[in-house]
């Protein structure tokens, strides 16, 4: 009898652990030394001149029962060069021998972090603060999913949603044409929560991976201090109320989303303490549990620019705008270089699904509201997760709407980078061609 209940035992703990997940979380302080430039706005005429919040890189890391490992990071900066997340995700594959599909790098795009670039004109201490910074950063992003790994044990996972009423279209139209940031009420807004919840087998809550649609800008570039903004804030908040567990920010579709209001402290905390908030609502609330094996994919489509030539840089050259003429100046000393400018972005997407339920989809670039509204149309809202700001953010991704209509997100911020111009009319759709192919390799069919 005694054999035949340790029997019983391990037959029930395989079927309970078995066939599901192990899960681990690691985390690395990614605060910068100060004074340091800063990313995310422009405006900015000096380096910042104090901390208000720390900054952190965080690790979750999944495996299920075929001995696959997903690992999710979370980064709380504006972006990262290409370069270094390229040679961060080679550090990972590498240490854990894992396929780039496995690897999802997700920026909250704090515009009150560090800015990994070097100014013009920045001096030479400045300069070997930044590199000396930038190493930290890969070092560190590269020792929280070691620690993740390393802290495999059995989980449970479960999946709910919240909303929040902060974050809002930011593309407010102005009388006589054109738009300037502020608040279109009527403009599309996805204010879902989702909310994956990790606990041990014995269900004792070890982390939270949670994200939103919204802008990280409720500090605007009149602030000067090291902030995560809403994002880490709300992470802090949660950790505060959980002190055994991890959590995580994903910064999803908020090319086009910011908070509104917006430019105070008190906004920043108010927002932060209210998203920690909800997240604690839905993990309250009925949750689905989330199934294994996952499966996974990833692809590298091209996002083609509008048609543009020498000549037309040349006549561009000579425009009133001084956007229009900085711009062209600049693709015309590519063309002096022997580089000229690229017809097509390179643009890359991942597909995550776990069992036949929960389907994470992290695309590259600035992504605005209108792919995630769409693909939850397409594929349906239940368990679907859409994220931008994911491995990298090249340029903003407008949708055909926003490219036609023009202003920040579809014509100015391009204008403003290395790339020859506008995206062509094509934009959306080859980015839904790619969503398709990925969630067809999935499993995941479109709704009927």
């Amino acid at each position: 009898m005694k054999h035949f209940s340790l029997l019983l035992a391990l037959l029930i703990s395989g079927s309970l652990y078995g066939a599901g997940f192990k899960a681990g979380f690691g985390k690395r302080l990614i605060t910068p030394p100060t004074p340091i430039w800063m990313g995310g706005f422009a405006a900015r005429t000096h380096p910042s001149d104090g901390i208000a919040h720390d900054l952190w890189t965080k690790a979750l890391a999944i495996e299920d029962a075929k001995g696959q490992t997903l690992i999710v990071i979370t980064v709380d900066l504006v972006n990262m060069p290409k370069p270094m997340t390229d040679m961060v995700a080679a550090r990972v594959m590498h240490k854990h021998g894992i396929d780039r599909s496995h690897l999802l790098i997700n920026f909250s795009h704090t515009h009150s972090g560090p800015s990994l670039s070097w100014r013009t004109g920045t001096d030479r201490e400045m300069l070997h603060r930044i590199e000396g910074y930038r190493n930290k950063v890969m070092d560190s992003v590269t020792e929280a999913a070691a620690a993740a790994v390393a802290d495999l044990r059995p989980a449970q996972i479960s999946y709910g949603t919240g909303k929040v009423g902060f974050s809002h279209n930011r593309r407010e139209r102005v009388p006589g044409g054109g738009f300037r940031f502020g608040m279109d009420p009527n403009g599309p807004v996805d204010q879902t929560v989702p909310v994956l919840r990790i606990s041990g087998a014995d269900g004792k809550l070890r982390g939270v991976l949670f994200g939103l649609s919204c802008h990280s800008s409720a500090l605007t570039p009149t602030f000067y201090v090291i902030s995560g903004d809403y994002p880490g804030i709300a992470q802090a908040a949660w950790e505060k109320a959980h002190p055994s567990a991890t959590a995580l920010f994903m910064q999803l579709c908020g090319g086009d989303q910011t908070t509104y209001p917006r430019g105070k402290m008190e906004l920043a905390e108010k927002y932060g303490h209210e998203l920690a908030g909800e997240v604690d609502r839905a993990m309250a609330a009925k949750m689905t549990k989330v199934r294994a094996p996952f499966k996974t994919a990833m692809l590298t489509t091209e996002l083609p620019f509008a048609p543009f030539s020498l000549e037309g840089f040349e006549q561009q050259a000579k425009d009133s705008d001084p956007l229009v003429r900085r711009h062209a100046e600049r693709m015309l000393k590519l063309y002096e270089s022997g580089k000229p400018p690229l017809p097509r972005l390179p643009y890359t997407m991942q597909a995550i699904r776990f069992g036949k339920g929960l389907t994470i989809l992290a695309m590259n670039g600035e992504v605005v509201a209108e792919y995630s509204l769409r693909v939850k149309k397409e594929y349906g809202s239940e368990e679907m997760i859409v994220a931008g700001y994911s491995n990298d953010i090249p340029s903003y991704i407008p949708s055909l709407r926003i490219l036609k209509e023009g202003g920040y997100e579809g014509h100015d911020a391009i204008l403003m980078s290395e790339h020859p111009g506008v995206f062509g009319d094509r934009v959306e759709e080859t980015v839904m061609e790619g969503v398709r192919e990925l969630m067809q390799a999935v499993g995941r069919a479109p709704q009927k």
